[in-house]
Parts: structure tokens; C-alpha cells; sequence
């Protein structure tokens, strides 16, 4: 585990396009995806990480420690970038795209209730090939170590709640915990998960 460089993300990319398959986030495109983990990078108060093995990046994870305002300034630092990465989906479906990237302007993060300094972990993938050989619960380890021993009081993120029990069944094997489920205008339900810090892990 190391923390994630400009010389990673194509690399990132190729793995999240793997991951990540029929996403929207995916059908933006690799440039769209390059500026959005770049951009990630930027940010002082993001955690970026990757697992390497035999010098390629097997998996990576990226959040923020203070998500509130991190796509609206990622938007206002380069959001030129996003939508001129995004012309081909626009193009195709307009209505999607726009409604999405409005969205990420008012986006706060959907930080839990009644913590001072939470951790929003946005995205973790690994190589499909690599799935079996516990690099995710690896990766969400250092995630937590570095958010906590920054001062985060909670890290949190949130994940569909339905058709997806595989990946909510991952979050619970690391300790997560349900916190709620948000349904979205669009009737999408996204449970909600949280990680408390462990004093024996810092």
C-alpha cells in the first residue's frame, strides 16, 4: 500500500473501467476519469491510496476528509475539464448528464448525523483478476488507519442497497456498519454505511 501519484492513474483508471463496468461515472469516459482521480490528488484533504504488486497497481481507494465541498470545488477548479471529457455522453443521452453533474455542484457528501470530522471513502476497485486475495479489505484497512490518525471521528460511504449484495456484504466483513438507507428522488435506495475508530488499530 502506498499513497496514489500523477504516474498511477492510468493505471487507476483502466482498473475503476474494469470495476466499475455500466457505471455512469464510467460512461463519462477515461479522460473524464483521469481528471477525476487527478483531481482527487489535488485536494489536501483527500486519501489516496493503491496496492501494488510486481510493480502494477492491483487496487486503489480515494475519499476525503472533509467531503462537503469536494466535487463543487472540483468542479469550480476544473470543471471545464469534466465537461468537455463528458461531450460524448452528452451528446448521448443530455438530460442524464446534465441532471448528474448539477447534482455534484449541490452534492454535500451525505455525511452522517452528529460527527465532527467525517471521512467520505468515494471509491475503492480492484482488478477483477485480483478479487479473491483480500487487496479490497487491505486497502479499506489503510483507508481507515490514515483517515482516523488524521483525526476523522468517522469514515463512511454509501452503496446501493439493492442488486448488490456482494459489495454490501464486503463492507460488513470490514466492520462497517449499516447506518441508514437513502432513497434517492429517482427511487434508488443507497445504504448508508459507518466505521467507528478502533483505538487498537491506531
Amino acid at each position: 500500500m502506498r499513497p496514489m501519484s500523477n504516474a498511477d492513474l492510468g493505471e487507476v483508471v483502466e482498473i475503476h473501467i474494469k470495476a466499475f463496468e455500466g457505471f455512469f461515472l464510467t460512461l463519462l469516459g477515461r479522460e473524464f476519469l483521469l481528471n477525476l482521480y487527478a483531481n482527487f490528488i489535488l485536494d489536501d484533504l483527500s486519501i489516496c491510496l493503491v496496492a501494488e504488486k510486481e510493480n502494477r497497481i492491483k487496487g486503489f481507494a480515494v475519499g476525503n476528509r472533509k467531503p462537503a465541498n469536494l466535487f463543487r470545488n472540483m468542479l469550480i477548479r476544473k470543471g471545464y475539464l469534466f465537461l468537455y471529457h463528458s461531450i460524448k455522453a452528452l451528446v448521448k443521452n443530455p438530460i442524464l448528464v446534465i441532471r448528474k453533474l448539477l447534482y455534484a455542484l449541490r452534492y454535500r457528501g451525505e455525511c452522517p448525523d452528529g460527527f465532527a470530522s467525517p471521512a467520505l471513502l468515494s471509491s475503492i476497485g480492484v482488478d477483477p483478476g485480483e478479487e479473491t486475495k483480500g487487496i479490497g479489505s487491505h486497502l479499506m484497512m489503510a483507508f481507515c488507519y490514515e483517515a482516523f490518525s488524521k483525526g476523522s471521528d468517522v469514515v463512511y460511504l454509501t452503496t446501493d442497497a439493492v442488486g448488490n449484495d456482494r459489495v454490501n456484504s464486503f463492507y460488513l466483513r470490514n466492520g462497517f456498519k449499516l447506518y441508514d438507507i437513502i432513497e434517492k428522488t429517482n427511487g434508488r435506495k443507497m445504504n448508508r454505511y459507518i466505521k467507528l475508530p478502533d483505538e487498537e488499530n491506531l
